[in-house]
């Protein structure tokens, strides 16, 4: 069985897996969800003035609006990915 396990059960299942729990998959969703809630709204405006105001580096804030204003995501349907496409929920930008 442990030669063919890894042809039988995708790498991302978690349940009846050794070492692996079904919770898991919970207790991810629900990272994704706090973090959606902590940065639903950042406007970039202040970010860019507080990181300034902290002595952030101009290279730094500059790779700072570049990872919060440009993000896109891409989702494996069928074990294949999708094309990226821009994110609409999540960080924002006023």
């Amino acid at each position: 069985m442990r030669q063919v396990i890894s042809t039988v059960i995708y790498e991302a299942q978690s349940a009846f897996v050794k070492d692996r729990q079904i919770l898991d998959d919970i207790l991810i969703a629900n990272e994704v969800v706090d973090f959606e809630k902590a940065y639903d709204y950042v406007d970039l405006g202040y970010l860019d003035d507080v990181t300034g105001r902290m002595m952030f580096p101009t290279l730094w804030q500059k790779w700072m609006k570049e990872c919060v204003g440009t993000t896109t995501s891409s989702v494996f349907v069928n074990g294949c990915p999708i094309s990226e496409f821009p994110m609409k929920r999540g960080v924002k930008t006023r």
